[in-house]
């Protein structure tokens, strides 16, 4: 955990392993670290949000339920004041008990009126790093159910159009971005409706057994490269026809 600005916190997370508990046991850091929440704003860690702060793992088996739930979860069912919630929370899992981090954007106002600027370039994210921080996968998934579908700040013509004839005509990625004759046969095809962005979840699938973050697949029906379907109803065909060609000149 990353507890920026948050000064009783932080120096538990910069605490050695064996000193954990006895901060969290002094009733004195206790009112330090109470004190801190209220009085201190992290984008990193935000205890005025704990909606936003998904459990993403637990150090006892007893507790595998809470996975995908939030602080908030916590401190609705347990009761008290967020940071004692929290404490009491990693005491319970001996210290290795692990939340992922809202980091940014969580103005949902202010990130709308990005993503309706005309300079700016909607998809490009963090989806290959900081792999077991947050979980980028899904963030066209979260543009057209969040901000198209629920909130209604973008149409659907426009988010479509971001999210392809102006990146192909940005990056200059001729043949693409428009369907029409003589470009490239990519497709997706989707019922809005049918979309859904879900929880993140933990897998194994790294190199040397590491974990990742993921989600499940978003309810996109087809992916067609090159008129070929690579992707039905969430699941991968057998299909491979993408190539790179570098571009002339």
């Amino acid at each position: 955990m990353c507890m920026l600005a948050v000064p009783a916190w932080n120096a538990f997370v910069q605490a050695l392993p064996e000193d954990k508990r006895r901060m969290v046991d002094d009733p004195a850091w206790r009112e330090r670290a109470r004190a801190d929440v209220d009085t201190h704003v992290s984008v990193m860690f935000p205890f005025d949000k704990p909606d936003l702060l998904p459990i993403s793992s637990v150090g006892s088996a007893k507790l595998l339920p809470w996975i995908g739930r939030t602080l908030g979860d916590l401190v609705a069912e347990r009761g008290g004041h967020p940071s004692d919630v929290l404490a009491d929370w990693l005491s319970e899992n001996d210290f290795d008990a692990t939340f992922t981090f809202a980091i940014a954007n969580t103005d949902l106002a202010e990130v709308a009126g990005i993503l309706k600027s005309p300079v700016a370039f909607i998809s490009g994210s963090d989806a290959g790093a900081h792999l077991q921080m947050f979980c980028a996968a899904g963030d066209t998934t979260l543009l057209l159910t969040r901000y198209v579908r629920d909130r209604g700040d973008m149409t659907l013509e426009q988010a479509v159009h971001a999210l392809t004839g102006r990146q192909a005509q940005l990056l200059r990625l001729s043949g693409r971005g428009v369907l029409a004759p003589g470009q490239a046969a990519d497709v997706t095809i989707f019922a809005l409706d049918e979309l859904h962005y879900g929880p993140q979840r933990l897998v194994d699938d790294l190199p040397g057994g590491r974990e990742r973050l993921t989600r499940e697949p978003g309810g996109y029906r087809y992916t067609i490269v090159g008129g070929e379907v690579v992707q039905e109803a969430g699941v991968a065909t057998d299909a491979l026809p993408a190539r790179w060609r570098p571009r002339a000149g």
